[in-house]
């Protein structure tokens, strides 16, 4: 007889429980018609590439995706209710861009929702973009408000547009591997937010205002988090849950994230096993098969010995500055971010 083990995820009840309350608020906001968040988390998990094809990135937005015409599509650049520049399609398609590889996460991400995706964009710092409209951030500027062809409205720091803080520079990019972005990415141009989970990273731009007084977003009034910041995250990938595979070795791998801050370490141990594992609690180190730096996901592999019965597996994430993500689920709140270490666990089954 030929034994195989299932792989199956699991996080604490509690956790079951946040996930699923966290994402119906991301799917249907509650208040009227409007608010619905349309996610396709996109990781392949039987595919880990350090570049994620386009059709598998995955997608998240807050309505339909809009229809756009490039002929017609112009982003304003204003302060405080004045239009200080117009920039047409022709002239963004004129613009000579750099390449920056840069891993997007949804808030919503997680255990639950696979939504994490990494690719190498075409496009400049808005500074640079600004200095060649001959464009400087107006005085007692706090904030750049963001409304799109949607009408999905988020907002950052005017501290966001430097380079050498948390979460700068930020980019507008209209290339996505290599092609024109594609519909549901942003059709023309996206902007993006070093450091800052997805919803800051706003899609189909035709406004961006420099405004005086805090602004809260679409999803921030909701109550999802304003800041966004990128948490210290492990992803178990594959094997895919759930699925089977004989017992012996068996190659494990994910991804691992933390915004700016990049992941410097990753760690697997047994939580759950037999008696015969001897591994229970001892973190063993995962091999780090591309890890670039900050902006850029880690990709990860575990070489496990699978073994007849119920194992569980945790992975554990270290970033440069130390930060080292949560043993579990438990406690975590999902409207700002998920902190943790995913957990599958192996069974062993006899056929």
């Amino acid at each position: 007889m030929k034994k195989l083990v299932r792989v199956t995820s699991v996080v604490s009840r509690r956790g079951i429980l946040l996930s699923s309350a966290a994402l119906a608020a991301a799917c249907v906001t509650g208040v009227g018609d409007s608010g619905l968040i349309i996610t396709d988390t996109g990781v392949d998990p039987d595919v880990l590439p350090s570049i994620t094809p386009n059709e598998d990135h995955y997608v998240t937005t807050y309505a339909a995706t809009p229809e756009i015409d490039t002929e017609s599509w112009s982003l304003t650049i204003a302060d405080r209710g004045e239009v200080l520049q117009v920039i047409t399609y022709a002239a963004l398609a004129s613009l000579q861009g750099r390449d920056k590889e840069h891993t997007l996460m949804c808030i919503s991400g997680g255990p639950h929702n696979l939504a994490i995706g990494n690719a190498v964009w075409t496009g400049l710092p808005v500074t640079e973009l600004l200095d060649a409209l001959g464009l400087a951030v107006p005085d007692g500027a706090v904030e750049i408000k963001f409304t799109g062809a949607d009408d999905y409205t988020t907002s950052i720091p005017v501290a966001d547009l430097q380079d050498g803080t948390d979460h700068g520079p930020l980019w507008l990019v209209w290339k996505m591997n290599g092609e024109a972005i594609p519909a549901e990415h942003g059709t023309i141009c996206r902007f993006l937010t070093p450091g800052r989970y997805g919803m800051k990273n706003p899609k189909w731009p035709t406004r961006m205002e420099f405004v005086d007084t805090p602004y809260l977003g679409y999803w921030e009034q909701f109550g999802w988090s304003n800041d966004a910041s990128y948490k210290t995250s492990g992803l178990f990938l594959r094997p895919s849950a759930p699925t089977t595979v004989p017992v012996g070795p068996v190659r494990v791998q994910g991804v691992a994230y933390a915004g700016k801050d990049p992941v410097v370490a990753v760690d697997i141990r047994v939580v759950e096993s037999g008696a015969d594992s001897g591994a229970a609690g001892e973190w063993q180190s995962a091999t780090l098969e591309y890890a670039p730096g900050k902006d850029i996901w880690v990709v990860w592999s575990f070489d496990y010995d699978a073994l007849e019965g119920r194992h569980t597996l945790q992975v554990r994430s270290t970033t440069a500055s130390g930060r080292v993500s949560s043993d579990s689920s438990e406690g975590n709140d999902f409207l700002s971010g998920y902190d943790g270490g995913m957990e599958v666990v192996i069974e062993g089954v006899v056929e």
